[in-house]
């Protein structure tokens, strides 16, 4: 067991030389020599001559004597006498030395007479290590070992030796020095620091454990030196930047601060010990930036709506270095997004707000011109901090669902995106490029994602989308297929499950419509026919209120048609959404003409013009009751016939009035062959949107219905707020419920006894 040793004196207390029998007086010159002209240098006969004595005088003692009879007071009679008379020795020395050549009264000249002499004794140390080797060898490995007593070898008596005569009397003055120094370096004056870096060096130096000197050890340089210098350091620099902040702007400020801390970076790796860099940056920084930070975030918000990069990386960079320095930076940022935002979308309202009236392009614009400037800016300015990503999200998500075209209803978001999505993937699109499509499909995901009623724009993207498939409008399949995996990226595959199921039933339609046509007697029919068989559960498509008529010239067809399927699919009814159908008619109206028109109809717009066949004129009423319609969608045709003057008006009469006449127009001229009829009726265009709404509604009240069912399947009883919260969680990816419309889905289920109230606040899960 080895037992601690403490060895409070430091130093052996000698008061007068040993002789060693006429030794030491020879030894005394050579220590004097290498201490005082090392420089001189030293004969190799000269050195030995002294190892040697050294040598000699300890062998000589030692030589009736083994290791196992060593002790104490052995150890005492073999080495100690020539041991005392060096500690003696350097003590006188150091004592002269520090009297006589350490007394300078200027901080410069101070500091380099310590550098001097301090590398000069150092260097001779070493050589009177080398030079008492065999005394550090023998005599004080067994002190060490046999005694309680801490005996230093030659070179560490040397720096303790120093510590006491020399350091320990100068070292108040000297520190004054260094301070001095160092601060005269900051102000940018014209200063000698190359005997900074030595003086310090010696400070750390003479840092040790007394206890374990092997041991490093930097408690007295800290205690000593880095503390001071630390609190220096907090006064120079608490001073300056209240006087620079007073008369320079911030930005300035920001460039000083940082110049400032990248300084004092490379004063302590030239100068000082690693250890110190971080509590002086940590002092800096909080003298420089954490007492000003109040004075530097009220300004971000202004380099902000002026888009100062620089300014903006530079105060990112200072305020990470602080405690919660970044938090106001993104509360800032956050507002700054939202606010530009904000204005970005109201640019583009038309005159007198009518945000009704707002082009889903430009709409998307705008909210993608803001994320991606404001997502350049955290990438650049903000290194991609994670934090930052996070305010930018939130912003983006109030500014995409409230804004000033999202007051009416928040649904107007994912509406106008649905719209725009569907005029980018219609033939014609102005994105022709496959580059370009896919490009502004990504763009349109990105906006996507921070919509909160995802099932709004999945409501109106599936209208959307049946329309172009319907109508063969769609510009490409590859397209549609990139954005349909676009959309299951984001929400999953359920949320796609059916837009996928419809792409399936047009392949399914195509191969029928071709097996039907292979029939001999469709063959011999002069009408081109082709059927879509679209299945009601995937499809967002409804009967029209019209009891339509079918034309004499396609009945035949059409029951044909119905016979065919039925063989082909036992037990299934089919149900004709004529309102969606659409053909092509030639027309030769003119008998004085040989020109023959193709009119592109709809299946209404063919009934109503093939009774032309048989009359040229028709009353209203007439109209109405041969063809089943009903009066919104008669006169919404009539008015597109009117308009493209293929049928006349009677003079005097109002369009829709039941006496009104119209007739066929025998001078029809147009430019082109093929004439678009098929022209949306804005009638139906309105109710398609209140149509939608409702669908929504409806939609959300079964989600709602059907995840509260889910949650009490599983927990069988729950409190009220925990039902609230977990039916919130499960929703929120479809859309923001609102907690009225849980609590009114709530009181349906407990009507429908699926639920049961227990006491004032629980329920119990019944079915």
């Amino acid at each position: 067991m080895t037992v601690p040793r403490k060895n409070n004196n430091d130093l052996p207390h000698v008061e007068k030389y040993d002789s060693l029998n006429g030794t030491w007086d020879f030894l005394k010159d050579g220590v004097l020599h290498i201490l005082d002209r090392l420089d001189e240098g030293m004969s190799i006969t000269r050195y030995m001559e002294l190892y040697t004595a050294i040598h000699n005088y300890c062998a000589d003692a030692s030589k009736t004597m083994s290791v196992e009879s060593f002790s104490d007071q052995t150890a005492n009679v073999l080495g100690e006498a020539l041991y005392n008379n060096l500690v003696l020795y350097l003590k006188q020395y150091l004592t002269k030395l520090r009297t006589a050549s350490l007394s300078e009264t200027t901080h410069e000249d101070r500091l380099a007479a310590y550098a001097k002499y301090w590398t000069r004794f150092t260097t001779s140390s070493r050589f009177l290590h080398h030079l008492f080797g065999y005394l550090n060898r023998y005599w004080v490995k067994l002190k060490n070992r046999f005694s309680d007593t801490v005996v230093y070898d030659i070179y560490t008596l040397c720096l303790v030796s120093w510590y006491h005569h020399v350091f320990a009397h100068i070292r108040d003055d000297m520190l004054a020095s260094l301070l001095y120094i160092l601060n005269r370096k900051r102000s940018h004056e014209p200063v000698d620091m190359k005997d900074v870096k030595v003086c310090v060096d010696s400070i750390t130096s003479l840092s040790f454990d007394k206890a374990d000197m092997p041991k490093a050890n930097l408690n007295s340089y800290k205690a000593f030196f880095e503390t001071r210098f630390i609190s220096s350091s907090r006064e120079f620099y608490g001073t300056e930047s209240s006087q620079y902040i007073s008369v320079h702007s911030i930005t300035d400020y920001l460039g000083k601060a940082e110049s400032r801390l990248l300084e004092e970076e490379e004063l302590v790796h030239l100068y000082l010990h690693e250890s110190t860099l971080k509590p002086l940056l940590e002092a800096v920084e909080d003298e420089l930036i954490t007492k000003r930070a109040e004075v530097l975030h009220n300004d971000f918000s202004r380099m902000l709506d002026e888009n100062c990069h620089s300014d903006i990386v530079r105060m990112y960079r200072l305020m990470s270095r602080t405690p919660n320095g970044l938090q106001p930076l993104r509360k800032s940022f956050e507002d700054y997004v939202k606010r530009s935002g904000f204005l970005a979308v109201a640019r583009i309202v038309p005159e007198g707000n009518k945000v009704s009236e707002v082009d889903p392009k430009d709409y998307l614009d705008m909210l993608l011109s803001t994320y991606l400037s404001s997502k350049k800016l955290v990438d650049t300015a903000f290194q991609g901090d994670a934090d930052f990503t996070k305010s930018l999200d939130t912003s983006c998500r109030e500014i995409v669902n409230r804004n000033v075209v999202c007051h009416p209803s928040s649904s107007r978001s994912p509406e106008l995106l649905a719209k725009y999505s569907d005029s980018v993937l219609r033939k014609n699109s102005k994105a022709a490029d496959v580059d370009d499509i896919e490009n502004t499909l990504t763009s349109i995901i990105i906006i996507f994602r921070y919509v909160e009623d995802k099932d709004v724009f999945q409501n109106f993207y599936t209208k959307l989308l049946a329309k172009r498939l319907v109508n063969g409008m769609s510009n490409s399949q590859d397209a549609e297929s990139g954005m349909l995996s676009k959309l299951k990226e984001v929400c999953g595959f359920e949320y796609t499950s059916k837009l996928q199921r419809m792409f399936q039933d047009i392949s399914l339609s195509q191969e029928l419509t071709e097996s039907f046509r292979q029939l001999p007697e469709i063959q011999k029919s002069p009408i081109d026919f082709y059927a879509m068989v679209l299945g009601t559960s995937f499809w967002p498509l409804t009967a029209s209120s019209s009891n339509f008529h079918i034309p004499s010239e396609l009945k035949s067809l059409y029951e044909r048609f119905e016979g065919y399927y039925n063989t082909c699919h036992n037990g299934r009814k089919l149900s004709w959404l004529f309102h969606l159908s659409k053909g092509e008619i030639k027309a030769r109206i003119n008998p004085n003409s040989t020109i023959t028109y193709v009119f592109q109809v709809s299946t209404f717009q063919m009934a109503v013009l093939l009774l032309y066949n048989q009359r040229d004129s028709y009353k209203y009423e007439e109209l109405l009751q041969r063809t089943g319609l009903n009066r919104d969608i008669l006169i919404g045709i009539l008015n597109i016939f009117l308009r493209a003057k293929v049928l006349l008006l009677q003079e005097g009469k109002n369009l829709g009035e039941p006496d009104s006449v119209y007739t066929i127009n025998k001078n029809f001229k147009m430019k082109k062959i093929r004439v678009q009829l098929n022209l949306p009726i804005k009638s139906e265009q309105k109710q398609e949107v209140v149509e939608t709404q409702k669908t929504i509604e409806e939609d959300r009240k079964l989600l709602l219905q059907s995840a509260i069912v889910r949650i009490m399947k599983a927990r069988r009883t729950l409190k009220h707020v925990v039902l609230v919260k977990e039916t919130i969680d499960q929703i929120k990816s479809r859309f923001a419920p609102q907690v009225s419309d849980i609590k009114r889905c709530i009181d349906m289920l407990i009507e429908k006894e699926y639920l049961e109230r227990q006491g004032r606040d629980e329920y119990v899960y019944l079915a």
